[in-house]
């Protein structure tokens, strides 16, 4: 009885660490709407994000990117992710509602918004 009283308490854990973290909704923006050709189907591969507290996860294959965090329209932080990289851990002094930019290459990026620290 105890053994499966702990197996249930296992997976309770586990479900409940896994509705902390939450999908960001990603949209891509292109800088030079030039380089947008209508009808070609072709685009920006948008990469699976995920937040969880000050942790930023790829569940998905991604391209380097830039990484900047935006309050205000001032970039407030900003780092190189490689797309070897899965996990991104922003500092805990950061605090408030942030737009979230993955800038690919020259003609895109993909934006988002996150809390920290709330």
């Amino acid at each position: 009885m105890k053994k499966i009283l702990s197996i249930v308490a296992a997976l309770m854990l586990t479900c409940a660490s896994s509705f902390a973290s939450e999908q960001i909704p990603l949209s891509v923006n292109y800088d030079d709407s030039s380089s947008v050709i209508p009808g070609t189907g072709k685009g920006p591969t948008v990469p699976s994000l995920w937040q969880e507290g000050y942790e930023l996860t790829f569940l998905s294959s991604h391209d380097d990117y830039t990484l900047e965090l935006r309050q205000g329209g001032v970039v407030v932080y900003s780092t190189f992710v490689s797309s070897t990289t899965n996990t991104v851990i922003l500092p805990s002094t950061l605090q408030g509602q942030y737009e979230i930019r993955l800038y690919g290459d020259e003609s895109y990026y993909l934006t988002g918004y996150i809390s920290l620290g709330q």
